[in-house]
């Protein structure tokens, strides 16, 4: 089982969190959502980071390859954080019970504080064993042309070999495709010079979008699916432009879009493209709820959870919005009653998208912890304790009305 452990980075002061297939956080403004997120994100990154680092690393001995792959950990805490690591920090994330990786405090001899990396002995032995089979390659190709055809074959097979070893230690995780929807997704400068790894995923994947949508169009196929979610029909306008063909079948090109439904035209494009090619996937997604009103929220929701249910992916969503907590609520109960009442209750949730409690996570980041929110009793996520802004507005009102009150007396 994996697990991600936080001391006093940012945000996170005490974190020790088991890994679930369905994971959500809320709190308030920075809490510590997205930090949690992107180091989750990145650790199950590296062994895809990894892979990639001996594929590159012909002429390196195995302690500059680590050096390397070191160095790619402090440029993501460095350049992917707006906090830096502390004396009393502390970051381990174990992929299992004998393979971890750890973050400890270093002290520089200009007195700044970097970290350290440690891995466990197992992950130390992949190591060694990815690095004689390096030098077994490095033998073979050493005498080869790098133009000829034997050549690419051989470091094909090398990356194959590398990718088979990771992905048996770390069960097919170097094969599992990992996304990361960033908030703000309408407004990202994707023409910065350096990208943060977890937007140039998402980069990645709206420029696949954009060929996958052209595709699907000049096919036919339709999308109708996600009316629900967006208020109108994904279509081609014109030879070069997209938009949306509302309700009065009128056509509106993007650029004309509403602020909010240009931000989640390209997310929802994407996320159809990974419902169609029916894979496991990792999807990271930051405020689903962003411009959406609570009746699409409540779409979005469900139309996630058929994706995670037909895909067997797993979810990372951050979130303000308890309204989406309501409707997990929804979904976990259709699961539960559903497994002695089925007939009945698929006729109000459709069993794909019924959620096993025992999959889902709920917590809530306040003051750099991170504490579920299920109720055994109440066998839902409370929401008590995710409304408390409504109950001081209603505080707020009462007293209004018992000045107004008075005055009439």
């Amino acid at each position: 089982m994996q697990r991600i452990i936080v001391k006093n980075f940012g945000p996170l002061k005490d974190i020790d969190l088991e890994i679930k297939d369905f994971m959500v956080f809320i709190g308030p403004n920075a809490s510590g959502k997205s930090t949690l997120a992107k180091l989750i994100y990145f650790f199950l990154k590296v062994p895809e980071n990894i892979s990639k680092a001996y594929l590159d690393s012909f002429g390196l001995t195995n302690d500059e390859l680590k050096s390397a792959i070191g160095v790619s950990y402090w440029s993501f805490l460095s350049y992917d954080f707006p906090t830096t690591f502390s004396t009393d920090s502390y970051i381990k994330f174990e992929y299992d019970s004998e393979k971890s990786i750890e973050f400890v405090p270093l002290t520089t001899p200009i007195h700044t504080v970097s970290f350290e990396v440690n891995y466990s002995g197992k992950i130390d032995g992949i190591f060694d064993y990815l690095s004689q089979l390096k030098s077994f390659f490095e033998n073979k190709i050493k005498d080869k042309n790098s133009h000829t055809v034997e050549f690419t074959s051989l470091k094909y097979s090398f990356g194959d070999e590398i990718k088979s070893v990771l992905n048996y230690e770390f069960e097919n995780i170097v094969s599992l495709k990992k996304y990361y929807f960033p908030e703000g997704r309408g407004t990202l400068n994707f023409e910065s010079q350096y990208l943060p790894i977890y937007q140039k995923s998402f980069l990645d994947l709206i420029t696949e979008a954009q060929f996958f949508l052209k595709d699907i169009l000049e096919r036919g196929i339709k999308i109708d699916e996600l009316v629900s979610i967006i208020g109108g029909k994904i279509k081609k306008i014109d030879a070069n432009r997209y938009g949306l063909q509302i309700a009065d079948k009128q056509n509106i090109i993007f650029q004309l879009l509403s602020s909010g439904q240009k931000e989640v035209f390209w997310f929802l494009v994407c996320l159809f493209q990974i419902y169609k090619k029916d894979e496991p996937n990792r999807l990271f997604i930051e405020e689903p709820e962003s411009h959406l009103f609570p009746d699409k929220q409540k779409n979005l929701i469900k139309y996630l959870t058929k994706l995670f249910n037909k895909s067997h992916s797993e979810l990372f969503i951050t979130t303000h919005s308890h309204y989406i907590i309501g409707v997990i609520n929804v979904l976990i109960n259709a699961h539960r009653i559903g497994q002695n009442r089925p007939d009945k209750v698929e006729k109000i949730i459709p069993k794909d998208i019924w959620l096993d409690k025992e999959r889902v996570f709920v917590g809530r980041l306040k003051d750099g912890e991170l504490k579920s929110v299920y109720s055994e009793e109440a066998e839902i996520f409370d929401h008590e304790e995710l409304t408390q802004t409504s109950g001081i507005l209603n505080d707020e009102y009462s007293q209004l009305l018992e000045i107004e009150y008075e005055s009439e007396k």
